[in-house]
């Protein structure tokens, strides 16, 4: 026996808010499946609870949307006009149901924050990492440490969400966060001729050995921060290793000048070193926290706004750099 009586309408006016979207998205299941009983199965809801939605859903419209009959379940000629606006609906609820459940698990799960192994004294970083996690204790954050290079190069792959690097380097697909702009001196042997000097110029470093950090870390980086005393004729030593104090060390055992941060309060001046000033040039290095454009989850939104907050503005450095492919050992 088929029926397909209309249902009767109640006596106020139907409103578009009035509607219930999970009718719509009960309704398209039955209408995919031609079938209360895999609807049902699809849904996870009992079948009866299910015609029993149906028929209120119809009783709403005043109008019927299946025919039903002991052997099959069809659309009326109103269900077909419903079926495919309620099919899209039901697509786009599962999709956006999918990306809550996502975003859900994204902010439970870690963040990965690469950072240099030598900054874990700025206070930009520390900071920051230490706010989040008071404000995020759900959110296990960890960081890894490698080269600017290496840290780029793991972003773009998605292997972090975020990252304290310096600049310059490749900006395509990025952005970048200013946290702070570090200032350079010079650390001269006392026994050195240049220590005594009160300033110093360029001109003084041509032939004079000068320690630096290896190259390979950070090319585009290195050739900013050491390129005006390079074009004055300055000669490099590159220590094996990037770490303050190994550079130190190495400029007093071998009577060289080496730079220093003059933002560091991390680092005392050691005995048999002093300070100079290089007059009418300034050397310096930007510290970023970067990220990839359009990849954002719940952590990596709070951390950004969390730098935002606290003093850093966006960087959008022009001319930029042209990209480079390069390779850390």
């Amino acid at each position: 026996m088929t029926t397909s009586a209309h249902p009767r309408r109640s006596s106020s006016p139907l409103k578009a808010s009035d509607i219930d979207i999970n009718s719509l998205i009960y309704f398209a299941a039955v209408s995919s499946e031609l079938s209360f009983t895999r609807a049902a199965a699809r849904l996870g809801v009992d079948q009866s609870w299910l015609s029993q939605k149906i028929r209120q859903f119809e009783s709403q419209l005043g109008c019927s949307l299946f025919e039903r009959s002991t052997r099959r379940v069809s659309l009326t000629d109103a269900g077909r006009v419903l079926a495919g606006p309620a099919k899209q609906l039901s697509a786009v609820s599962v999709e956006a149901q999918r990306a809550a459940k996502l975003l859900t698990r994204s902010m439970e799960a870690s963040m990965r924050i690469g950072a240099l192994p030598h900054s874990f004294w700025q206070k930009e970083r520390f900071h920051l990492i230490d706010t989040f996690i008071t404000q995020h204790p759900e959110i296990n954050v960890e960081v890894v440490n490698g080269s600017s290079v290496e840290l780029i190069r793991s972003l773009r792959e998605g292997h972090l969400d975020a990252a304290f690097s310096c600049w310059p380097f490749d900006p395509s697909g990025l952005e970048m966060l200013l946290l702070r702009t570090d200032r350079y001196g010079l650390l001269v042997p006392e026994e050195h001729r240049l220590a005594r000097q009160d300033t110093l110029v360029l001109e003084d470093f041509a032939g004079e050995e000068f320690v630096t950090a290896p190259e390979k870390h950070n090319p585009l980086t290195y050739h900013s921060l050491y390129g005006p005393l390079l074009k004055a004729g300055a000669v490099p030593v590159q220590v094996p290793e990037f770490e303050h104090s190994a550079l130190i060390r190495q400029a007093k055992t071998y009577r060289r000048v080496c730079l220093f941060n003059l933002d560091s309060e991390a680092h005392p001046i050691e005995t048999g070193m002093v300070r100079r000033q290089l007059s009418g040039n300034e050397l310096t290095n930007k510290k970023c926290l970067t990220r990839v454009k359009d990849r954002f989850t719940p952590p990596v939104l709070a951390f950004w706004e969390l730098a935002l907050q606290n003093g850093a503005t966006l960087f959008s450095p022009d001319p930029e750099p042209a990209p480079l492919e390069l390779t850390a050992i």
